[in-house]
């Protein structure tokens, strides 16, 4: 989102490292800009989340050698603004699904998912003052005698948030038989509102649940990894990927209030029968008068014998009416995540790793798109960095100048790089 509104996932430019001139691919726009470290040069950063506060400055927060995950703040003009957050020690434990949440004033939260010093696994959280000070560290979801595989993370305009995770749960021992095993399970999209100070708000929420793997009787059942996004009073959004037996992925959303309870039934985003949907990611306006759902859609190419994946998007209003489904993109790398962010005006820019072609092993880009308040594309793709990219995200201000920000193995140590691109 932009630097007037809440912001709730972003990318930030930084001042250190060098340049790279971006070109711009066949049948895109043209991108040539400069490219910024925002680790450490002397540091492993394998991925990096980031948000904005009211006046433009940052908060941006990194993985790297061995679980460790570090946030630092920025000024509006990329300066450091006070020393590194060691936010988990490099201790050998795991860490994933690395999310940030900043609202106007720079209050800010950073999640992620791994395990205690007792084994235990579940979604850590640091919320912290503008000025970088530690409010709490909580355990906001504890996976007893169940496993996830995905979370996410928004930020109001008090400074309280709500996390979003999926939980499996094995209910069953497999029984074997001669075409595989029946593994009966359930899978379930959870949701936990909390205060700053990491109190929760209410009980935790189950926005969808599921029988799962009863493969290959009837089909696979299951929820996939969400994601969440909230105005500035706190009304949220879960959007989640699902399997409802032999059919495609789908993918779905339903409201939640501020005081974490699921509104109304949950609804369908994706519009297709015969390909499937996956990975989804959502924004919503600082008003809550629109949202935007950005997801990955399946498609065959090479005679059927390969999957690749487009871009698709969709625009909501606040009472849930639907706009078309646009195609943002394609060729997104196998394993790559689709990001969305917002600004007030309600436009839109949407990054992702891609390919340059319909084949798994070739070096990914970073490429963007923007859409309109209306949800419409602007222009075409950009290649904005032909740097070998894992992970990319995208980021929208008030004027229309979009931040992006990726990370790449192709330096020692791995670095996560950004670009700035203004509104054309």
């Amino acid at each position: 989102m932009s630097a007037a509104p809440r912001v709730k996932k972003i990318a930030a430019i930084g001042r250190l490292a060098v340049a790279t001139l971006v070109t711009a691919a066949a049948g895109t726009a043209d991108a040539a800009s400069s490219s910024f470290r925002l680790s450490d040069p002397s540091e492993t950063a394998l991925e990096a989340v980031v948000g904005r506060r009211a006046d433009g400055g940052f908060v941006s927060a990194w993985r790297g050698f061995a679980g460790a995950i570090t946030a630092r703040r920025f000024l509006a003009d990329g300066t450091p603004a006070g020393a590194p957050l060691l936010l988990k020690p490099s201790d050998g434990r795991s860490a994933t699904s690395l999310r940030i949440a900043v609202n106007r004033r720079g209050d800010f939260v950073v999640t992620w998912e791994g395990s205690d010093e007792n084994g235990s696994e579940g979604v850590n959280a640091r919320s912290f003052r503008p000025d970088g000070q530690l409010v709490a560290s909580v355990r906001a979801a504890e996976f007893r005698n169940e496993s996830s595989t995905g979370s996410d993370v928004a930020i109001d305009d008090d400074g309280d948030f709500v996390i979003a995770w999926r939980g499996v749960r094995q209910i069953a021992i497999p029984i074997l038989i001669p075409y595989g095993a029946i593994e009966l399970g359930s899978s379930s999209v959870k949701a936990q509102r909390f205060t700053s100070a990491g109190t929760p708000i209410g009980r935790v929420a189950t926005i969808a649940t599921s029988i799962t793997d009863p493969a290959p009787v009837i089909g696979v059942f299951e929820q996939s990894a969400p994601a969440v996004a909230s105005d500035g009073a706190g009304n949220a959004v879960v959007v989640w990927g699902t399997r409802d037996g032999i059919g495609p992925n789908a993918v779905f959303a339903r409201r939640l209030s501020p005081r974490g309870i699921p509104q109304g039934l949950a609804f369908r985003v994706d519009t297709r029968s015969d390909a499937g949907a996956y990975d989804p990611d959502v924004d919503m306006t600082e008003d809550g008068s629109s949202m935007v759902v950005v997801w990955q859609q399946s498609h065959s190419v090479g005679g059927g014998g390969f999957s690749g994946y487009d871009v698709l998007a969709r625009r909501y209003d606040s009472r849930d009416r639907a706009g078309p489904v646009v195609a943002a993109g394609d060729l997104v790398l196998i394993g790559g995540r689709v990001s969305v962010d917002m600004n007030l005006a309600g436009q839109a820019v949407i990054a992702w790793p891609a390919t340059e072609a319909d084949f798994c092993c070739l070096p990914p880009v970073v490429a963007m798109q923007r859409l309109d308040a209306r949800g419409a594309r602007v222009g075409g793709n950009q290649r904005v960095s032909t740097d070998y990219a894992d992970s990319a995200a995208a980021a929208i201000d008030d004027d229309g100048s979009a931040v992006v920000v990726w990370s790449i193995r192709s330096v020692s140590p791995p670095a996560v790089l950004a670009s700035l691109l203004p509104l054309p």
